[in-house]
């Protein structure tokens, strides 16, 4: 219980030391810098060497914030069945909704291990209110109690049956979007991938957020910032290993979709793609930006300079310039390209 109450209170003091302004250094924004440097001042286990269910909750604490309210919104719990996959989720509406919404399925970042609606529910709420959507939070299964392809598969469930039921929650079943952040973009665009397969649902969209796209460790930018950056390459490494432990299996499409081939990328929908400059993540989904390009994919792609991974998802970061430019880019892209007016 003490190793638990240090974890929950050192990642707690990460939000309130973020809030503070510092001289920025190495190009960092001055509030990002601070973050991280409360981070470096921790001297305990790293993430990965926790108990699972410490790490868990300590993840969700840091993500914590009192002064955060949601009365705007509607929250509203669903499990269904689709195929033999049982699926949960949280339905997430603007409380003045008038007319059937687009549909935004969205997936957790947190390396298949961690995170869940908890943690990102201010960021949902904030996507839902400013760009008049539904967001269908998929609280897929997570590793190391389950490992590939039993996520992916909930996932695609989860686009499946709100093509057929989504009327039933407000939604608009003709309008759906996949999204996520760092696995949960990869899991978005391995679910656009499959949709296409198959041939249904009709995905029109996908938003990913600094996705994870290769088991790859050795670009660039894991060599730059491999320690020191928030999401490090040992975490990353862990991450793998859980979530795809058989090596065979990080050489698939629905796994590491940058190892798609320009015939399977090809006719996935309009994309917008966001990376943050000090990412070890950030080379992986530019390259994944250009082939999506060279498929003839329609894309954005915006790298937010002077930030780190997650910072649309840190509570601690929500007030960085980065992190609310990238959101009012999030909420822009579904709202002029998903109405039926424009």
């Amino acid at each position: 219980m003490r190793k638990l109450l240090v974890i929950i209170v050192v990642l707690l003091q990460l939000k309130s030391a973020a809030q503070a302004t510092l001289a920025g250094s190495y190009g960092l924004d001055p509030t990002v810098q601070e973050f991280l440097e409360a981070i470096h001042s921790y001297q305990g286990p790293p993430l990965q060497d926790l108990p699972l269910d410490v790490g868990r909750l300590a993840m969700e604490n840091m993500q914590k914030d009192s002064t955060l309210t949601y009365d705007n919104v509607i929250f509203t719990k669903v499990t269904f069945k689709e195929g033999d996959r049982k699926v949960n989720s949280v339905i997430i509406k603007p409380k003045k909704a008038e007319k059937l919404l687009p549909i935004l399925v969205y997936f957790h970042g947190g390396g298949w291990v961690f995170n869940s609606f908890e943690t990102h529910k201010r960021l949902m709420r904030d996507i839902v209110l400013k760009a008049n959507v539904g967001v269908v939070f998929v609280e897929y299964s997570r590793a190391p109690e389950v490992k590939y392809p039993v996520a992916n598969e909930e996932g695609y469930a989860a686009a499946l049956f709100m093509s057929k039921y989504g009327e039933n929650y407000g939604l608009d079943p003709s309008r759906i979007i996949v999204g996520g952040d760092s696995v949960g973009g990869n899991m978005a665009t391995t679910v656009a991938m499959k949709a296409k397969e198959k041939g249904t649902p009709k995905i029109l969209g996908q938003v990913l957020l600094y996705p994870v796209t290769d088991a790859n460790l050795n670009t660039k930018s894991y060599e730059q910032f491999s320690k020191g950056h928030y999401l490090t390459r040992a975490t990353m490494k862990w991450f793998w290993e859980v979530y795809a432990p058989d090596k065979s299996m990080q050489s698939l499409a629905t796994v590491a979709p940058l190892k798609a081939s320009l015939e399977e990328l090809q006719n996935l929908p309009k994309t917008l793609l966001i990376t943050a400059e000090y990412d070890v993540l950030r080379d992986e989904g530019e390259a994944y930006a250009k082939k999506l390009r060279t498929a003839k994919v329609p894309v954005v792609s915006t790298r937010y300079g002077g930030t780190i991974h997650d910072f649309i998802v840190l509570n601690a970061l929500r007030k960085t310039e980065a992190s609310k430019g990238a959101v009012a880019q999030v909420c822009a892209f579904l709202k002029n390209n998903f109405y039926k007016n424009n």
